[in-house]
């Protein structure tokens, strides 16, 4: 289909292209909604704009923009959602270890957000209200018995604490950097009783230095 571009390197995703048009899809509504992500996706000059609209959220020291929260030392933070369907997340969860034979080893690793592992850069009043941990521990808890638990938010703290200066997350994103994931890599393989081997280890490579990432 017709679209402008296929792919954001700034936001590390790929664009929504011109929807086809179908009388049942505009029926049901989905032609309108496609069409509206296209637009969002494809209208001129849009990383521009998308630059120059923060900045300026910044500049009035606003504190939140569009669910983003603006925290210290320059991260941007997705807003910690309501937690509505955590029955339903356990629920499903739990059907899916269940259809796996029982001789088969389960292990289960709940990634947490920048907002556990740098909870001090968020504005202390959200700080407070911040229940995600909590949240993923109530999932660890529904597991059935036979689960192995990887708990990954534990590790990357415990890394951020003994060295705050290692960018564990990137600023303006929500996935973690090489070094968020190697944290829990290492996470992964304790829960086998086995080490992985020092960061130092491994050669690096910058793949890119014009990520702006999905919260920008």
């Amino acid at each position: 289909s017709e679209h402008f571009f296929d792919f954001s390197e700034n936001e590390n995703r790929m664009l929504s292209s011109r929807p086809e048009f179908r009388i049942r899809d505009v029926l049901d509504g989905r032609y309108e909604e496609e069409l509206t992500e296209y637009l969002k996706d494809q209208y001129p000059f849009r990383d521009t704009m998308m630059t120059l609209y923060t900045g300026f959220q910044k500049a009035l020291l606003r504190r939140e923009v569009n669910g983003i929260v603006l925290a210290r030392d320059g991260y941007l933070m997705e807003r910690e959602p309501a937690y509505e369907h955590l029955d339903y997340v356990e629920t499903k969860m739990n059907r899916w270890i269940e259809k796996i034979p029982e001789e088969i080893e389960v292990r289960v690793m709940l990634l947490p957000t920048s907002s556990v592992v740098l909870e001090d850069h968020l504005p202390a009043a959200l700080a407070r209200q911040n229940r995600q941990e909590e949240v993923l521990q109530e999932l660890y808890r529904s597991l059935p018995e036979r689960t192995v638990r990887v708990l990954a938010a534990e590790r990357l703290k415990e890394a951020y604490a003994s060295n705050p200066d290692e960018q564990l997350y990137y600023r303006t994103d929500h996935h973690w950097t090489t070094y968020g994931a190697y944290y829990g890599f290492c996470a992964y393989l304790e829960s086998f009783g086995k080490s992985a081997p020092e960061m130092d280890a491994y050669e690096t490579e910058v793949v890119s230095r014009n990520f702006y990432g999905s919260y920008f």
